[in-house]
């Protein structure tokens, strides 16, 4: 009689035992059907926000890929661009910086970290650290020439900074920053006769 009143009890604790532990085995499978995503998705996802102006979610989506691979140059050179562009040129400096110590190509890092140092004010720094050199497309050495020229400016030669401009323009004849550059030397010279494109 012992056995037949405490028996039923032990097939129920039994049977609750064994649905937690088929609960538990749905949800590994779930987890291992659906694994996290690789840095290169978590970089188009942020690419995405960032064509969308949705500066902080990018920056999310960059930090997750940088989680799992921290020398993911792509992911370093897009998270520059993006705290650019959001208006943060200290950390965009920073994190352009470390994509070019990672080896990254000139033409993705240089024209975005000249601004971000133009807009700190760093003019020597971006005639030191991004050289214009042949081996890049025309229109990236037109842009990266238009820094140089915003560079000389800010240090006080406007001879050279015009002179830049002007190159810029030969490589590539629609930098308008190129002719805004012209543009605001000859404001600051005198020669209204100069105007920039429209």
């Amino acid at each position: 009689m012992v056995f037949g009143v405490h028996r039923p009890n032990a097939i129920a604790e039994l049977v609750r035992i064994l649905v937690a532990v088929l609960f538990v085995a749905v949800l590994v499978a779930a987890c291992e059907d659906k694994p996290t995503l690789t840095p290169k998705e978590f970089v188009e996802r942020a690419e995405e926000h960032r064509q969308k102006g949705q500066y902080r979610a990018g920056v999310i989506q960059i930090k997750n890929a940088l989680q799992q691979d921290p020398n993911y140059v792509d992911a370093r050179v897009l998270l520059g661009r993006i705290y650019l562009e959001g208006g943060d040129a200290e950390s965009a400096e920073g994190e352009l910086f470390r994509a070019k110590d990672l080896k990254a190509d000139l033409a993705e890092y240089a024209v975005p970290l000249g601004k971000a140092l133009l807009q700190g004010r760093k003019f020597q720094e971006v005639l030191n650290e991004i050289p214009v050199v042949d081996s890049i497309p025309a229109a990236e050495r037109s842009a990266i020439t238009v820094l140089h020229g915003y560079a000389h400016a800010g240090l006080g030669d406007a001879e050279r900074a015009e002179r830049h401009f002007k190159t810029a323009l030969s490589l590539n004849a629609s930098e308008a920053s190129a002719y805004v550059g012209l543009a605001r030397l000859a404001v600051a010279q005198g020669d209204l006769g100069v105007c920039p494109a429209s």
